[in-house]
This record gives C-alpha cells, structure tokens and sequence, in this order.
C-alpha cells in the first residue's frame, strides 16, 4: 500500500525514457542482444555466479561437511551467525568502494576473501576454521549482491538493465540448482579436502578471467 501512496502512478523515475533524459548525450545503451555479443559479459558472468552457487552447495552440505572435521550440528549453525553478520558490513561497505571505485575493479577482487576461506577450510580442522570460512564467504556472498547490479549499468546504461538483470537472475538461478547434486557427487567422489581445492581451482580461474578477459572490448552494439 506504501507503494501506491508515496509513488505517484505517471512518476517517471524508473522508467526507460526518464533514465534517457538523465543519460550522457554521448552514452551508448546496450540490449540484451547487444550484452550477449559481448565477451565482457562472459569473462565477468563466472565471478558473480560462483558465490550462490558455492554457498547453496556448501550450505545444504553442511552435515558432510561437519561430518568430515568432527563439528557438531550445532557449531556449524552458530557459524552460520559469523556468515550473517560479515554479509551486512560487506553489503554496507561494498557499495561505498563501487562508487568511489567501480563496480568492475571490486569485481576483479570479489572472490578473494572466499577463496581464502575454502583454501583455510581445507586445510584447518579446528572449531573455529568454520567461523572464519564463514566470515570470508559471507564478504564475498555480500559483495557480489551489491556490485552484480551496479556492474551491468556501468557497462551496458539503464535503459535495458531490467532485462540485463533478468538474464543474470536466470543464470544465478540455475548455478544455484545445479549446485547441490554437484557437491554431493564431489564429496562423495573425493575427499572434502580435494574438493574443496578444486572448488578454491574454479574460484581462482574465474577470477583470472574476470581481471584479464573483462578488458575485452564490447560486442558491436
């Protein structure tokens, strides 16, 4: 009902010809078709899409993985308080490096902090290895949140973002889904150990193409 109220119904703050009339003159909108000719897209995509898809995967495998370093049920689901509160300063703090940075320069940097807390769970069994791997996936689980949306206005403007943004939703949707069968095929393929350094192996490729790949230059428009 607030909605209704605050927002008046011909307000044209969001809407595509009131975002041209506030554009650059010289500021190129890209479509969808346009974004998915550009191998920027691409190089990017892989960074925003490994932190749902890792922490779905890690979350409904909680129990192997408690299983595997001897943690209780309960630990874990007090780390999970380690994994909330890191996620709201780094959904606070990210938004303030995308604008004094861009969203680009923190997405060639996103990963790191999760990168390290798989490589760190991997390798440390102690209690309070699953509050700190929760801790560093929580900043990056923050931070994809925030800089995913400012990313594709960055590159591509505002006038087709809806659309844009539906696209990455369904790809971040299906990265999702297809992630708990995987980890559950992975732990029981191999050890917690080697899996969790092949998924730290995805992490580090994709940010290797984000920093290198994303110089790219667009599709044609």
């Amino acid at each position: 009902p607030a909605v209704w109220l605050l927002v008046p119904r011909r307000d044209a703050f969001q809407t595509a010809a009131g975002v041209a009339a506030r554009s650059e003159p010289d500021e190129v909108e890209y479509s969808r078709r346009h974004v998915l000719r550009d191998r920027r897209f691409y190089a990017f995509l892989p960074t925003l899409l490994f932190p749902p898809f890792f922490l779905t995967g890690t979350f409904l495998n909680q129990n192997l993985i408690a299983e595997s370093k001897g943690w209780t049920l309960a630990w874990i689901a007090w780390c999970f308080s380690a994994f909330g509160i890191s996620r709201i300063f780094s959904i606070f703090g990210t938004g303030n490096l995308v604008d004094r940075f861009s969203a680009q320069a923190i997405l060639r940097i996103l990963l790191l902090p999760v990168l390290g807390g798989t490589v760190l769970l991997a390798y440390w069994s102690a209690p309070a290895a699953g509050m700190v791997f929760m801790a560093l996936a929580g900043l990056s689980g923050g931070a994809a949140g925030v800089t995913s949306p400012a990313l594709w206005a960055e590159l591509y403007g505002q006038s087709h973002l809806g659309a844009i943004k539906s696209m990455v939703a369904m790809t971040t949707v299906f990265a999702s889904a297809i992630a708990p069968p995987l980890f559950s095929y992975g732990l029981a393929a191999m050890s917690l150990r080697a899996f969790l350094l092949l998924l730290a192996g995805l992490a580090l490729a994709a940010i290797g193409v984000a920093a290198t790949g994303g110089r790219a230059v667009r599709g044609g428009a």
